[in-house]
């Protein structure tokens, strides 16, 4: 916008910041759930090293079991095809862990029995392993002034010491102004975690979300809400 004022800085802002909040800054409503949420259990199906903790047959167990001490929340990490930290951002249920009809299945369970399920996703890594990187990834991350790629080295090892050393995992970051981050972020289309929202409570999309990209759009019709952490909560 380009607007003509009388004053200082401190009066620009103000201007502008009336424009943004009455046409792009305008946050989606948030559930009651959600501000009486009391907290969630942190569950990691399968670790960045691969190893499997749980499977999706495993989640009503595990949400009674924090039902005992009042929270009826879960946050599922590493519920994806590939395991935590690795293959962003393709997200497919995990045949491995029981396939989409068992992860369905045990979220719909929950439902059932009053909870909700936060399922994890990265909303900025773009893992330099997988096709997607090879394909689109690389042409819609974002580059410094010399044109090289911002780059993210992961060093879950578990006991591996080479690992532990050098780091195990490479990542590049996306760019929240290219359109085709846009329409594989968050268009129903081209979303790869698609399957695995129409049973799910949440969204939850971690690490530098741009709040003028993610304020004031949705999943399927599902608001994404920003808070001030810097996690995105799609919610329904």
């Amino acid at each position: 916008m380009l607007a003509l004022f009388d004053g200082d800085w401190r009066d620009g802002a103000a201007y502008y910041r009336a424009f943004a909040d009455s046409s792009w800054n305008i946050p989606n409503a948030r559930p009651a759930w959600v501000d009486n949420m009391t907290g969630w259990q942190r569950v990691i199906f399968k670790h960045q090293f691969g190893e499997i903790y749980f499977r999706y047959s495993d989640l009503p167990g595990l949400y009674r079991r924090g039902l005992e001490y009042g929270i009826n929340t879960l946050m599922v990490f590493g519920w994806w095809k590939g395991r935590f930290d690795n293959g962003y951002p393709v997200y497919e249920p995990d045949p491995l862990l029981g396939g989409e009809d068992g992860l369905k299945a045990a979220i719909e369970e929950i439902h059932r029995l009053g909870g909700k399920v936060h399922l994890y996703t990265n909303g900025a890594l773009i893992d330099v392993a997988t096709d997607y990187y090879r394909a689109t990834g690389k042409y819609n991350c974002a580059i410094d002034i010399d044109g090289n790629e911002y780059r993210d080295h992961y060093r879950f090892s578990n006991e591996g010491t080479t690992l532990n050393m050098f780091g195990y995992k490479s990542f590049v970051t996306a760019c929240h102004a290219t359109k085709a981050w846009h329409e594989h972020f968050l268009n129903p289309r081209e979303s790869s975690c698609r399957s695995a929202r129409t049973a799910c409570s949440t969204i939850s999309s971690r690490r530098r979300l741009s709040s003028a990209s993610m304020k004031n759009t949705s999943m399927d019709g599902v608001p994404i809400l920003t808070p001030s952490t810097g996690s995105g909560i799609s919610a329904r």
